[in-house]
């Protein structure tokens, strides 16, 4: 490879030459750049949804995809109204105003928290007319006691002394309302649709059972991850919380509101949360990097004049960065946030490479030209050859089909190319600048060393003890490795410390559910075979509601009830017509009911009138209930939330709801739907965020051993054109194999588990870790291959500022809300920081045994 070494050699000093005589011109042109970079930059934008880390062609994601464009997004806005029992009723009125509000603001399409309101789940008024078919056996003959003369004497006897009670007026009005309690009998069936939830519908609101909870679920009309649609819904949900809070004030007085706290939770607020919380981390995280790597480089060098020749192109790299970013890709998600700080850890090595060897050459006599043309030409060399190593392990990572990755893997190898850019013309620029007012500036007893000389002494003195300590802790990390366990759920890489998260925990706890669903959908040809599988599917819910590992499930078998159990209630109704003439005969039930009302002082209104109506069309039924048989629209409207048409196929979707008594949720219920509620149930399939979690881990898990795979082949390959000698390609590889053997174990070793953000950047450290071997047997080759500690006194202490500097930018991850990049933070400082050790102590020793030991042993 000759001819490429001169070649390379050729264009470097072409940009040495260039930066020399035109520094105004290069920094001018420079900043036309930045400019149009900082363009790009205002046009990132942020996601936080899991399924924007899948690839758009996966089965997985095109299920979803199609589920949320059938039937919505899975998340909800959840308003919790807090307080306590003296305050229940006025959070009733409370809630009222704020349903009302939310509903005519165009936003959501539903407000479900109470039984009898327009957005309930049972959408009891609507549903009465077929109420019979919702009862059980014992609730038929219960209805029919019921009806007897005795007891509707009773009844309305027992409305006589609630009303002379001091009752909740809403306990009373709804008494006025329905003498009979014909609502409250047939709702019983419909407050079962909440399964094991631990509400209580005081007076049809849904409370927790202390009452301290009055919960509101509200679906808006556009996904959560719609950012824009976000921000606007909670800022309107906010006006509307004042509103509402100002007129229940006015109708029922102010103080009775003195002690209701207003809370939200749910997918919207908890988006809104994640993408604020992202946005700071990456604010305070690129700040901590960069003042980080900042001191690092003024502890080496000890001038802070010096910090304007890295400082500026650091910084100007950067920008161009985020500024291709955001012209190219447009979006930054949980591994693509990270970029920056990655990048200030890495492009500072670029700097002090260079610097490092303009301050040996000054030292030495050099003039500034030469001093720069021998930073840019020799060692620019070795900066190429490692910065092709890290842009490499990036390229790998756009082989995987993690979306995140690869727009990671674009971010950062592109950014790569544009920092050495800046500062292959930027950083002589500044100098050739700066050093036209001061030829010569000493950096001489200066810089600190980090006590490389006595290292490198102790090294090349005790060689194979060095050896023997680095293979004991390779069976440590190896030990560490082999036990090690990957986390798999995703809400684990994502902050805790959201409020929303605190509310929908606090939820739960109160609950049993933090109101999440996942979808079983049901494809066929007709209703009634998609109806008969789907009876079949709830038929095995209800089992797994009885054991508690599902916590309420809605389905179109909750409105429209199986035909076989409809045909068993109208010959239930045909027998008792013919068994017990009068038993169910309108007329005469209506006569009973006007004598009762009349004796206990009742006027025969609206209410009187409105039962025997309903009564009417109660005990009239005929015909089975079916889909295409609702003409009720507010009821329609409801069954239309589970069912979806397209050409002459039918879906049917149901909501699952899991329980969290045993912290597992989603992710183990997901296995449990599959395996046994749609075992043998034809086109059938559930989706969730557990699947598409399942789905990251095995895609993250194949695409990282793939790319860690390319990313070694593309490392090796690239040593093998530089140094063109097998054994320096193993010697350098040696430190690198050992920092990725213990970030892999040392994090067991730690007490931390894998997770898909860690795994993830597996390939990524090996580019990274590379790059001290890379310099150090570069120094050796350059030196005469014999002098190993006096390499320490010329690239010792850059390869030990740039990995510190890298550790710093990878570190300051570890400040992050989001345990993602936390894990991800402690795993490259783990892994590069091994590589470090190992490149100042173990390679020095392979080198004194395997070449300038042999060469002595040959030689004498």
């Amino acid at each position: 490879m000759p001819r490429l070494h001169q070649f390379r050699q050729r264009q470097l000093t072409r940009i040495a030459n260039l930066t020399c005589s035109h520094p105004l011109a290069v920094v001018v042109a420079a900043g036309l750049v930045t400019l149009l970079a900082i363009f790009g930059l205002t046009r990132l934008h942020f996601e936080t949804g899991l399924a924007d880390y899948l690839p758009e062609d996966s089965p997985v994601v095109r299920l979803f995809s199609r589920a949320v464009a059938h039937y919505g997004s899975s998340d909800h806005l959840v308003v919790v109204l807090r307080g306590d029992e003296e305050d229940a009723d006025a959070r009733k009125v409370f809630a009222d105003q704020i349903a009302t509000r939310l509903e005519a603001s165009g936003m959501v399409d539903s407000v479900q928290y109470r039984f009898g309101s327009e957005g309930t789940a049972g959408r009891v008024p609507a549903i009465l007319d077929y109420a019979l078919y919702y009862l059980d056996d014992n609730g038929l003959a219960q209805f029919a006691d019921s009806l007897k003369a005795e007891k509707i004497r009773d009844r309305v006897r027992a409305n006589r002394r609630l009303l002379l009670s001091p009752a909740s007026m809403i306990s009373k009005e709804l008494v006025q309302r329905d003498p009979l309690g014909l609502r409250d009998l047939f709702a019983s069936r419909f407050r079962r649709l909440k399964g094991n939830l631990n509400l209580r519908f005081f007076d049809g609101y849904a409370f927790s059972q202390d009452l301290e909870m009055l919960v509101m679920l509200v679906k808006p009309v556009q996904p959560a991850q719609n950012l824009t649609f976000t921000e606007e819904l909670l800022a309107r949900t906010g006006i509307v919380l004042e509103e509402a809070r100002v007129a229940t004030g006015e109708e029922i007085g102010e103080e009775a509101l003195a002690g209701v706290i207003t809370d939200l939770t749910g997918g919207y607020p908890i988006v809104a949360d994640y993408t604020s919380l992202l946005k700071n981390d990456m604010g305070w995280t690129i700040a901590t990097a960069f003042v980080g790597v900042m001191l690092l480089f003024l502890l080496a060098f000890r001038r802070i004049g010096s910090l304007l020749y890295v400082g500026v192109p650091l910084l100007v790299g950067l920008v161009w960065t985020m500024g291709f970013a955001g012209l190219t890709i447009g979006r930054l998600n949980l591994f693509t946030a990270a970029a920056a700080t990655i990048l200030l850890g890495l492009s500072i090595d670029f700097a002090i490479h260079l610097f490092n060897r303009y301050v040996g050459e000054r030292d030495r006599g050099r003039t500034m030209d030469e001093a720069i043309h021998c930073a840019i030409v020799e060692t620019g060399s070795g900066i190429l050859t490692a910065a092709l190593t890290t842009v490499a392990a990036f390229a790998a990572c756009t082989i995987t089909p993690i979306d995140g990755l690869v727009q990671l893997g674009i971010i950062c190898g592109v950014g790569m190319i544009l920092n050495l850019v800046a500062n292959f013309f930027l950083l002589p620029a500044l100098l050739m600048l700066r050093g036209g007012r001061r030829h010569r500036e000493s950096y001489k007893d200066a810089s600190f060393n980090f006590g490389l000389g006595a290292t490198a002494r102790f090294v090349t003195r005790y060689p194979l003890a060095v050896v023997v300590f680095w293979g004991g802790l390779a069976g440590l990390f190896l030990w560490g490795l082999l036990t090690t366990s990957i986390d798999t759920d995703f809400r684990s890489l994502r902050p805790d410390s959201s409020r929303a998260i605190q509310v929908q925990r606090e939820l739960t706890q109160k609950i049993g559910s933090g109101l999440i669903y996942s979808l079983i959908l049901i494809d066929a040809n007709s209703e009634a075979e998609a109806q008969a599988r789907n009876v079949q599917v709830a038929r095995r819910l209800d089992k797994l509601v009885e054991s508690g590992e599902v916590i309420f499930y809605l389905s179109l078998a909750s409105v429209i009830p199986p035909a076989d159990r409809q045909r068993q209630v109208l010959a239930w109704l045909e027998n008792e017509r013919r068994e017990e003439a009068g038993a169910l005969d309108v007329d005469r039930i209506a006569a009973d009911l006007s004598a009762a009302m009349t004796e206990a002082g009742f006027r025969l209104g609206q209410s009187y009138q409105d039962t025997v109506s309903l009564l009417r069309r109660v005990l009239s039924l005929e015909r089975e209930l079916t889909l295409e048989g609702i003409h009720d629209q507010a009821l329609h409207r409801f069954a239309d939330r589970f069912v979806y048409r397209e050409g002459d196929t039918i879906e049917l979707a149901t909501y699952v709801y899991p329980s969290r008594r045993d912290g597992s949720g989603q992710y183990k219920l997901m296995e449990y739907l599959e395996e046994n509620v749609l075992a043998g149930v034809e086109d059938a399939n559930v989706i969730g965020v557990a699947i598409l979690g399942r789905e990251l881990k095995r895609l993250i898990r194949e695409g990282s051993i793939e790319a860690a795979f390319l990313a070694m082949g593309l490392v090796l390959a690239i040593l093998w054109t530089h140094f063109r000698r097998l054994s320096y390609v193993v010697l350098t590889a040696v430190p690198l194999l050992l920092g990725e053997l213990g970030a892999l174990g040392g994090m067991t070793l730690l007490g931390h588990n894998l997770n898909m953000v860690s795994m993830g950047i597996i390939p990524i450290i090996l580019g990274i870790g590379i790059d001290d071997g890379i310099h150090i047997v570069h120094r050796f080759m350059d030196q005469g291959e014999k002098d190993v500690p006096g390499v320490f006194r010329f690239a010792g202490r850059a390869v030990v500022i740039t990995s510190m500097t890298t550790i710093v930018g990878f570190g300051s991850l570890i400040f992050s809300s989001y345990k993602g990049l936390w894990s991800a933070g402690l795993f490259a400082i783990l892994g590069v920081g091994i590589c470090l050790l190992a490149s100042i102590t173990l390679l020095p020793a392979l080198l004194q045994i395997f070449v300038v030991g042999r060469r002595e042993r040959a030689a004498g």
